[in-house]
């Protein structure tokens, strides 16, 4: 007869939380920040910057990251 094996299994349950992105769309001319950038160099500019970037046309936001 073989050995009767009871294992006793545990997990974790996380909360999932999920964040949605929107696109904004930029003008480079309207910010002169980003001129002379590549396109590569522009995005990751915008990702690091963004809440300090002023956004354009809009009364409802403090910075281009909030809108």
């Amino acid at each position: 007869m073989s050995e009767k094996r009871i294992l006793e299994v545990g997990y974790i349950e996380y909360p999932e939380t999920s964040l949605y992105y929107r696109a904004v769309k930029i003008n480079v001319e309207d910010y002169p920040e980003l001129s002379g950038k590549t396109d590569e160099e522009i995005v990751e500019y915008v990702k690091e910057n963004a809440f300090e970037m002023k956004p354009l046309n809009s009364d409802w936001y403090d910075s281009l990251g909030e809108q």
